[in-house]
């Protein structure tokens, strides 16, 4: 399936892009989506998205799902579905 990702601020600057279609098995969570743009994107991406030295993501990464920020620490247990719209962005003070 396809998940539109809106890419903010250095995301956008590293990705090129301010909006990709990421394709994804069906009952992909949202980190497994990241981590695929990681494989994609490199090194760069990498940096910014996880923990140094590490594949947790990064506290300095604000995740929205459809409208909705959610918790880094639950991205891995979030699925997505078609209808998904994921944006990520440095870290946002709410």
């Amino acid at each position: 399936m396809k998940i539109r990702v809106e890419l903010v601020g250095q995301f956008r600057d590293v990705v090129g892009s301010n909006e990709i279609l990421m394709e994804v098995e069906e009952e992909s969570t949202v980190y497994e989506l990241i981590r695929k743009m990681a494989d994609e994107y490199g090194g760069r991406f990498k940096e910014r998205v996880f923990a140094a030295g590490t594949e947790r993501l990064s506290e300095e990464v604000t995740i929205v799902l459809n409208g909705r920020v959610i918790p880094v620490d639950e991205a891995q247990t979030i699925v997505l579905n078609e209808d998904s719209r994921v944006v990520l962005m440095p870290e946002a003070i709410i």
